[in-house]
């Protein structure tokens, strides 16, 4: 099995990228495209009530899996919807926790994934818990779908734990969220020009501090519940997000060359899906 970033058990080193972003080194992972793990899903009924996706043999995984929590559309706790997502970024290496079910108020909030945090990072530090010295808890993605999405720009302003951002058709001028103190890279996903999020994430895009690594990925047509729920869309989303978790997470120039592919995603059609970006180079690992 090829190495986790940080063989060996130690967390991936970080380079100080422009505007304060940071990318992972020291991995030598390829990209998840050729790697595939057997995954599982863990459903845990405590408080903030989440789902954990992950690799179902933890003892086939070298070194500390990176971090993905994850706020549903609506703010709701309907994580379902997502399962590609989760399944790509699992399969790759990625430990996900995602919102759903199971008690407290039907809504989610800043707060509710800020607790993702605080419980995955208590969980890996204890001696008897599954997950010691398996979790890279030094790097955390916050992810999203429109209010989600808003929740995670939000939280990424309060938690310095959070090191990226992916926005599944959201943006922060849906919400209450700004942008204005976002020092880490951030990508959106959004539909066309009848997707509610395009012109609001399109504003964030512009309204980041110079040198802060960012993507738009826009597909030439969808509204905004289609990029949200249609199954086609998540298969791509999944492709064009986890090549921009390795982007991110391992600074791996092939996964900024597959974002850069004149498909965007492996098996799209052409012009289906355009990029626009900035500062992608200052991620890759040199």
């Amino acid at each position: 099995m090829p190495a986790m970033a940080g063989a060996g058990g130690g967390a991936p080193a970080a380079v100080a990228g422009a505007g304060g972003a940071v990318a992972a080194t020291g991995s030598t992972r390829p990209l998840s495209s050729t790697l595939k793990l057997a995954t599982m899903k863990e459903t845990k009924a405590v408080a903030p009530f989440f789902n954990i996706w992950r690799p179902a043999d933890l003892s086939k995984v070298e070194g500390k899996l990176p971090i993905v929590v994850w706020n549903n559309g609506a703010c709701s706790r309907n994580d379902a919807v997502f399962k590609p997502l989760f399944d790509a970024w699992s399969s790759g290496g990625y430990f996900v926790l995602s919102l759903t079910s199971g008690g407290g108020s039907s809504s989610t909030t800043i707060a509710d994934q800020k607790a993702l945090i605080d419980w995955v990072v208590a969980e890996a530090a204890m001696p008897s818990s599954p997950y010691k010295d398996k979790l890279n808890t030094d790097w955390i993605i916050a992810g999203g779908n429109s209010c989600g999405g808003i929740t995670s720009l939000g939280l990424a302003q309060q938690d310095p734990r959070v090191k990226a951002i992916f926005v599944l058709s959201g943006s922060s001028a849906m919400g209450s969220a700004k942008v204005d103190g976002i020092k880490i890279p951030v990508a959106y996903i959004v539909g066309g020009t009848d997707d509610i999020a395009r012109a609001n994430a399109e504003l964030d895009y512009k309204g980041f501090a110079a040198g802060i690594p960012a993507m738009i990925v826009n597909r030439s047509s969808g509204d905004h519940l289609m990029i949200s729920n249609n199954a086609g869309v998540m298969k791509d989303a999944a492709d064009i997000s986890t090549n921009w978790l390795d982007l991110t997470t391992f600074g791996l120039q092939g996964a900024l060359d597959a974002l850069k592919q004149p498909t965007v995603c492996t098996g799209c059609m052409m012009g289906l899906w355009t990029v626009t970006s900035k500062n992608l180079e200052t991620l890759v690992k040199k």
